[in-house]
């Protein structure tokens, strides 16, 4: 729990440092609202340097999870838990892509962040709710179509914990994350 608890601090400290951040003049993302699909929720990304955007997600996350029955057999089953993410994202392939004439309005573009995220898990009506953390580092790319059409998809490594009940709790996990959705904002003329 010590680690976890060093973790989290380490992670609100850089999202803290990052807020204070001022908005420079040539900055080359913005601020973008969607509403998402496959994870179905909404998502806003706020930018707070000339590269830098800390991005807030409420969602329903789809998990499943695997039983053995008395008979031997596996059963499978899919859950829907409320969520929330949190992640500073830091993009950096603005001059290669706006050099090849590729999109990068709309963040369409690569990031590496840190990244937080927390999920209300209930296996079954027998059993209490838990709310599980993972936090964690995850590189990933976002493009926002002039047809309104998002993608968003992460991958990286986090610390899983507050997970009672699950082989890899108090562990290294994997974090991967892929939404698709519409963003919100005017379009351009």
């Amino acid at each position: 729990m010590k680690k976890a608890l060093i973790c989290t601090c380490t992670f609100l400290t850089l999202i803290a440092n990052a807020s204070y951040a001022q908005k420079e003049k040539n900055a080359i993302v913005e601020n973008v609202t969607k509403v998402n699909f496959l994870l179905p929720g909404l998502a806003h990304e706020h930018a707070l340097g000339k590269a830098s955007t800390i991005y807030l997600a409420a969602y329903m996350n789809m998990w499943t999870s695997q039983s053995l029955s008395f008979f031997g057999n596996w059963s499978s089953t899919v859950h829907f838990s409320p969520a929330l993410d949190v992640s500073f994202r830091n993009y950096y392939n603005y001059k290669r892509r706006s050099g090849r004439g590729l999109r990068t309005e709309m963040n369409s573009l690569n990031y590496i962040a840190p990244a937080y995220m927390v999920t209300a898990i209930k296996i079954s009506s027998a059993t209490s709710t838990d709310i599980v953390h993972q936090i964690g580092v995850v590189w990933g790319f976002q493009r926002n179509y002039p047809g309104r059409f998002s993608l968003d998809f992460n991958i990286g490594a986090g610390y899983f914990f507050n997970a009672k009940g699950f082989s890899n709790n108090q562990s290294f996990w994997p974090m991967s994350q892929l939404t698709l959705g519409i963003w919100l904002k005017k379009k351009k003329k």
